[in-house]
This record gives C-alpha cells, structure tokens and sequence, in this order.
C-alpha cells in the first residue's frame, strides 16, 4: 500500500505545480492516511488557498482537527464541506462523528441521516454512524436496531460487522 500511496502523492504534486488545488488536497488526503497529520494539515490549508471553494480542502481541514480532538475547530470545516458540496460523503460521516463528540445528537443524526440514501455503498456507514450517536447518548436499544440493521442490509461489509462487534464489546 505504501507503494501506491507514493504513486498517488507524486501524481497529486504534479497536479498540485500545475495549479490544480484537488491535485493538493490530494497530497493533504495521502498525509491523512498515512496519520502525518501536521502535513495533512499544511496541504488541505493550502489548498484552501488556491480554491476557497473547494470542498475537500474544508473536508480535510476539518477531519485533522477531528483527529486531533479539536471538535469544536472542526464541525465549521466540515459544515462549509458539506455547504460547497451536498454530496460529499466522507465530510458528512466526519461531521456527524464530530458533532457526536460534542454531544449535539440531534444535529449529528440530522447529519447521518442525509446519507441513508446514497446508495449501497454509502448506507452501511451512515446506519454505523446513527448507532454511533445513539451509543454516545446510551441509547443502546437504539444503538443495537442501527447496528444490527447496518448488518442486515450489508452482510458482506466487514465494517458492519465490526460496529456491531464494537458494540457487543463494550457492553459486556
């Protein structure tokens, strides 16, 4: 993988000398990935810079502050990411997540809910990220049905399954 990841950052930077500012959010998400979180940080803000309307750069931003556990810093981030682009997936599981921490649950499940329908891909993650929030509010009946549905409707996504087990973990 690291491999790859070299491949996609110098693809990225040569995107990014042409002027391109995805071609710099690009590297911001390679140092996401790899948790160099500082030159994440570096790229998505320059970014910002070259295109202050792009998304990712917002997205980015935001989810290193996430990372970092600055919460307050990143839900603005986020919420400008999810502004400048409705469907933007990514932005909208990391502001429900950050949102959560923050204990704002009804404003994190308004956030997860606008994912329920992009798809067979999308729904599993945000189902996860509804029982996230019902957890965080021990609400674990609640918490349990997302969990368990999340599952159901995705038998074969590993991450179903390990929400659940999470879950199931932490209650014993």
């Amino acid at each position: 993988q690291a491999g790859r990841l070299d491949d996609a950052v110098r693809f990225f930077e040569q995107a990014a000398s042409q002027g391109v500012a995805e071609g710099r959010a690009g590297v911001g998400l390679v140092h996401l990935r790899r948790h160099q979180l500082a030159k994440a940080m570096e790229a998505f803000e320059l970014a910002q810079k070259m295109d202050d309307q792009l998304a990712m750069g917002y997205y980015g931003k935001g989810e290193v502050l996430r990372q970092q556990e600055k919460y307050e810093e990143a839900v603005p981030n986020l919420q400008r990411a999810v502004e400048l682009d409705r469907r933007y997936p990514e932005a909208q599981l990391s502001l429900a997540a950050a949102l959560t921490q923050l204990g704002r649950f009804p404003e994190a499940v308004a956030s997860a809910n606008r994912g329920l329908n992009w798809g067979t891909k999308w729904r599993p993650r945000f189902l996860i990220a509804l029982g996230d929030v019902a957890a965080a509010r021990d609400s674990l009946r609640d918490a349990g049905i997302w969990y368990t549905t999340a599952v159901q409707e995705s038998p074969e996504d590993p991450a179903t399954h390990r929400a659940l087990g999470d879950f199931y973990l932490k209650r014993s």
